[in-house]
């Protein structure tokens, strides 16, 4: 187990490739190197946005060089909502969609690169809007069912409350029939009493 600070320990993931003085120096040459506190912490952090980020989830991605991060871009592709790049990278992806970069550095043997991954952008862009508009339909479709079924519960109630509406008008008609039947018998035995 390495302790924070001791040789051989990486602090972070920006000084984990990093050399000279910052990485082999601090490190001691020969010395495997190990992960710190902060490193886990940050391949943690890392783990939890591309498994189940918060959204919008926007990736702002920097630096000289396209072919340092063309990894990174193609595996954050489906994953973000959108995606900056900036730095000197951005200028070959604004050369490779025929802007004008002038004397801003460019990588010239990268556009070819660079027009691929706009073209799986933008392919990764219509898949989502695509699959949004798939979700969205399943959404409309199952709040009209349901609806439909509260609707179809509401008129089966309904019904159900009319049939014990007329089961009651029924029972009470012959429980009226019934008493007015009774009164008729007993004025009868009453009648045939007097004479």
């Amino acid at each position: 187990m390495v302790t924070v600070g001791a040789k051989g320990e990486d602090g972070a993931l920006g000084n984990r490739d990093s050399r000279g003085a910052e990485g082999e120096g601090r490190r001691g040459r020969g010395a495997a190197p190990a992960a710190g506190l902060l490193l886990e912490k940050e391949v943690l952090g890392l783990s939890k946005l591309l498994s189940d980020p918060e959204r919008p989830f926007v990736a702002v991605i920097g630096g000289a060089k396209v072919s340092d991060k063309i990894g990174v871009l193609e595996a954050l592709l489906g994953k973000v909502d959108k995606m900056v790049i900036g730095g000197a990278m951005a200028n070959t992806f604004l050369a490779a969609q025929g802007k004008e970069m002038g004397k801003s550095k460019v990588e010239g043997d990268k556009l070819a690169l660079a027009r691929t991954f706009l073209k799986k952008a933008e392919e990764a862009k219509e898949r989502k809007e695509h699959e949004k508009a798939r979700r969205e339909e399943a959404k409309d479709a199952a709040e009209r069912k349901a609806r439909q079924d509260a609707t179809a519960k509401a008129q089966k109630a309904k019904k159900a409350s009319e049939a014990r509406q007329k089961r009651l008008a029924v029972r009470e008609r012959e429980a009226e029939e019934n008493r007015l039947e009774a009164e008729r018998v007993a004025l009868a035995e009453k009648g045939e009493a007097l004479e």
